[in-house]
């Protein structure tokens, strides 16, 4: 059986990882570079070591790199900070980035390891919910529908200003979930608290229903149709 010391587990960890670690010296200078950096920027550890770290920023972000070395110089640490930098073809990797001072035996800063995760795919998914979300506005203000959110965990509830207008409230008013049941007309309640039980169980994705409102500024009883799934 093979046993490892610490230093040994450290270096098969940062090797291994599938992060980019590296580290450099007070002068920006690459000093290690592992698999994972190679991974996400295409550059080997021969190409890099020796070679300063602004070839990974892009020129637009130079200003970034030396905001993060003053604030290594002072023992700072720079903790998930979201940026871009770019691979061996130039091309633009979104990743978030951590930043520790690292120092001699001293105690004084000698240089800086980098962790950089790509967050690539994360960002391209959160733009494309974002695109989606504004379709559908788009179609629900051509429709004249609103749209609402409620999380049966902590009972969030979320409404966009076409349905509070609808529900006789002024845009950017606040609403919860007992402001709202209260403005459902009483002999309909009951049946839109038994949707809002429905709603929260799993084993139902989705639910349509009608029934009356009182509005709840404007005191104008309305009919509404609502209909709506569960996400994840």
């Amino acid at each position: 059986m093979l046993f490892l010391n610490a230093t040994q587990r450290s270096a098969s960890i940062v090797e291994s990882s599938d992060d980019a670690i590296i580290s450099k010296d007070l002068n920006g200078i690459i000093t290690t570079w592992n698999k994972g950096a190679q991974r996400i920027f295409d550059y080997s550890a021969e190409e890099v070591i020796g070679k300063p770290v602004t070839i990974l920023v892009p020129p637009d972000r130079h200003d970034e790199e030396t905001n993060i070395f003053e604030r290594i110089r002072r023992s700072e640490r720079v903790e998930h900070y979201e940026t871009v930098r770019q691979g061996k073809s130039g091309s633009r990797v979104d990743i978030s980035l951590t930043v520790s001072p690292l120092k001699n035996a001293e105690g004084k800063v000698v240089g800086a390891s980098k962790i950089a995760r790509d967050i690539t795919e994360r960002k391209r998914s959160e733009e494309r919910l974002r695109e989606t979300e504004a379709r559908l506005q788009m179609a629900a203000e051509l429709v004249g529908l609103g749209w609402s959110y409620w999380k049966p965990g902590s009972g969030d509830v979320e409404w966009d200003d076409r349905l509070k207008a609808i529900w006789g409230l002024s845009p950017g008013a606040p609403v919860n979930w007992e402001r709202a049941i209260a403005a459902v007309h009483p002999d309909d309640r009951r049946k839109v608290e038994e949707i809002r039980v429905a709603a929260a169980d799993p084993a139902n994705n989705s639910y349509k229903a009608e029934y009356r409102v009182i509005g709840i500024e404007d005191g104008v009883e309305r009919w509404i149709r609502t209909q709506g799934a569960a996400t994840d």
